[in-house]
């Protein structure tokens, strides 16, 4: 028998508590109580307030250059393909669009545009400003207003061994 500051209920009537607190003992003090239902929802608080592990958080993408901008391109398929190769080396293929751009922009007469281009293709790359710029103006005087002659002869110039 309990000891102390105990409740004077008779043995028939228990003390009604949440079916969330399991006691050994129906007859406890209103502190003991209050301090039992305090501990049990600190305990529910402290595992919901746990930081998360970098390994355990929501995957997120890569965040990129502020000045960074998508642009979609229409392309000839062998160009995209070539792309991707070069991708490997250049560690991206926005960077290789973006290396084949500032060639071409150096290169004293560019390379010549194809006349036939084969089947074109959608592609989305992520260029800095500076690049959409150079591909727009290599475009406008060198190629006839066409965006995919710049990205074939850009990789043109990637491949080539001697520029000049």
């Amino acid at each position: 028998m309990l000891t102390g500051n105990v409740c004077r209920r008779s043995e028939r009537t228990p003390l009604p508590l949440p079916h969330h607190l399991e006691l050994t003992h129906w007859c406890v003090t209103l502190g003991a109580y209050n301090a039992l239902a305090y501990w049990q929802a600190a305990a529910s608080r402290s595992l919901a307030m746990k930081p998360q592990k970098p390994w355990e958080g929501p995957k997120r993408k890569k965040k990129s250059k502020p000045g960074d901008i998508s642009k979609r391109y229409t392309l000839p398929a062998a160009t995209v393909e070539a792309i991707r190769e070069a991708a490997a080396e250049y560690r991206s293929r926005g960077r290789v669009v973006q290396v084949a751009a500032e060639l071409l922009t150096r290169m004293d007469p560019p390379p010549t545009p194809d006349p036939a281009l084969g089947e074109m293709q959608r592609m989305t790359y992520r260029i800095p400003q500076r690049t959409v710029d150079l591909i727009e103006e290599l475009a406008r005087t060198s190629y006839n207003n066409d965006r995919a002659q710049v990205f074939a002869a850009g990789i043109k110039a990637i491949r080539m061994k001697k520029l000049k």
